[in-house]
């Protein structure tokens, strides 16, 4: 019974790592949504010096934190997916100077 429980633990454990790693992809995502928003309708400085701080925060830091913490590899793809994310505000305002 009492390994039962702990199986029951470990998969429950699971599923709110999973549904926490979602959350956050869809945060970073409308994060985004929110600075090209902002970009579009005149706030372009502060929305990029607001935006890479806090996507450097929320793309490297916190993964990485999870991932030494946890030793668990799907944390370094939230790091290299949340990259990516943070590659399209600065692609954005490449191409808006120009």
């Amino acid at each position: 019974m009492e390994q039962e429980q702990i199986m029951n633990d470990r998969n429950n454990d699971k599923l709110r790592n999973r549904f926490f790693k979602i959350a956050y992809i869809l945060f970073v995502l409308a994060f985004n949504a929110l600075l090209f928003f902002l970009r579009e309708h005149g706030f372009a400085w502060e929305a990029s010096v607001f935006s890479y701080l806090f996507l450097t925060i929320l793309s490297v830091l916190w993964p990485a934190y999870l991932y030494f913490k946890t030793k668990n590899k799907e944390n370094l793809l939230l790091i290299v997916f949340a990259l990516a994310i943070w590659g399209l505000p600065l692609l954005s305002t490449l191409t808006k100077g120009r």
